[in-house]
């Protein structure tokens, strides 16, 4: 291995560890009670992770940085389904994210919020609704528990993503943004 495949590898590396805590601390520390449960701004940081470091780091970042929330938030019972679904996520995310990322570079609009990140959030806001609504049913004995769970997590889903294009926005002004992993 090269000192620039070193060099990357490290590079992505840490950034999945520093998103992966940015996850945590926004699900654990920043909560607006809503109906059933909370809403937090950790999911629009897992679409940051997807769009920065592309499906497998994003996927990573989601689900380490959901689970530890969960654990340290006093929900350690939603750990395990925390963890796929937010790894679920990114990784989604991610992926319609890269498939489009030959496209944007060919453009020259590499940096601009396009339908396929719209996409990319929207599609990981239904693995969210439709994961936790089935971790309720599990858990909590039916159906009926996953419904009326589901307009909170609606919720959480839209803020999530109006939030991740907001910062979206932001980050590609930065030096960071312009030199995107993904």
């Amino acid at each position: 291995m090269n000192n620039n495949a070193t060099d990357r590898k490290t590079q992505e590396l840490v950034l999945t560890g520093l998103m992966a805590c940015a996850v945590f601390v926004a699900t654990c520390f920043i909560k607006v009670p809503v109906l059933n449960g909370y809403v937090h701004p950790g999911d629009a940081l897992i679409y940051i992770s997807a769009i920065m470091l592309g499906k497998k780091y994003g996927a990573a970042a989601g689900g380490i940085g959901g689970a530890l929330a969960d654990i340290m938030g006093g929900y350690a019972v939603w750990a395990p389904w925390t963890f796929v679904i937010k790894a679920l996520m990114g990784f989604t995310a991610g992926l319609i994210i890269e498939k489009f990322a030959a496209r944007k570079k060919e453009t020259g609009n590499r940096f601009v919020i396009t339908a396929a990140d719209v996409i990319a959030m929207v599609a990981g806001s239904v693995i969210n609704c439709g994961g936790y609504f089935l971790g309720n049913s599990v858990m909590y004995g039916g159906i009926a528990a996953g419904i009326a769970a589901m307009p909170g997590d609606i919720i959480q889903d839209a803020m999530g993503i109006g939030f991740g294009l907001v910062l979206e926005v932001a980050l590609v002004k930065t030096p960071l943004g312009r030199k995107s992993l993904a």
